[in-house]
């Protein structure tokens, strides 16, 4: 996603965050260790949040706004 932001592709940025999307509706939650499962419900709904306002859109610059918040996120 990162490298397609760095291009201002907005179509594979889009693509990109569909990927993540799916691979986060994918994590298997009872697999989590309890500690592990905590931290990611407190995270997984703002991770989604951003990656579908990525994914819907094609406008660089909404799509920048949502990864950095969706940096952040992950800096948690």
């Amino acid at each position: 996603m990162k490298d397609a932001l760095i291009t201002s592709d907005g179509t594979k940025t889009a693509l990109a965050s569909k990927e993540l999307l799916a691979a986060v509706n994918n994590v298997k939650m009872d697999k989590l260790e309890m500690e592990v499962h905590m931290v990611w419900m407190k995270v997984v709904n703002l991770i989604k949040e951003d990656a579908e306002h990525i994914a819907d859109t094609k406008d660089i610059k909404h799509q920048r706004d949502h990864f950095t918040s969706l940096s952040k996120t992950f800096m948690h």
